[in-house]
């Protein structure tokens, strides 16, 4: 989704190296969405109209992914949106 040129985080998954699944939400930004970018996302309104914050979800994230090592296909841009290092 993005808010002009900015990307906004829409929809979180982390899964454990098994599959399990550890946190699958959708995320209701803070700011005015401008494209959904539906054909490549998914995401439509219905998705996040009664989605926890952004914020919220961040401190679900930071919970989930304290003290393990994270991998994934171009991660670094997926933390950079999600405002964590």
């Amino acid at each position: 989704m993005r808010s002009g040129d900015e990307e906004l985080l829409g929809r979180v998954s982390i899964v454990s190296e098994s599959g399990t699944c550890l946190l699958d939400t959708y995320v209701h930004p803070e700011k005015k969405i401008t494209d959904y970018v539906t054909e490549i996302s998914g995401i439509t309104y219905a998705h996040i109209k009664n989605a926890p914050s952004s914020k919220e979800v961040l401190e679900r994230i930071k919970k989930v992914l304290y003290s393990r090592i994270i991998v994934g296909h171009t991660i670094w841009k997926d933390l950079e949106v999600c405002g964590l290092k």
